[in-house]
């Protein structure tokens, strides 16, 4: 399977990064958000896109987050300074 043109993978691996911090597997991750665990994996690859909103939101709820604005403010998690810059708290790993 081939990466779709507008599946942005810097999403996913955001995406990713807030799931491990949360010690969670991409079944529990994927339950929560209503979306098949398939469908989760191929989004933290890169492989499908998560381009709107709803699916963003639900997403982001199911990790206990707020939904990202785009193009994401600079990040600064109250333990030092920004993991990846440029990126919302809730897509780079921060608190």
């Amino acid at each position: 399977m081939t990466p779709r043109r507008n599946a942005d993978p810097e999403v996913g691996e955001r995406i990713r990064a807030r799931r491990l911090l949360r010690g969670w597997s991409i079944r529990y991750a994927a339950s929560r958000a209503g979306v098949s665990h398939a469908t989760w994996s191929r989004i933290e690859r890169g492989r499908q896109a998560a381009d709107n909103r709803f699916m963003l939101a639900d997403i982001a709820g199911a990790l206990e987050c707020a939904p990202p604005i785009w193009p994401a403010p600079a990040c600064r998690p109250p333990t030092g300074p920004p993991r990846r810059p440029g990126r919302a708290c809730w897509a780079c790993a921060g608190p």
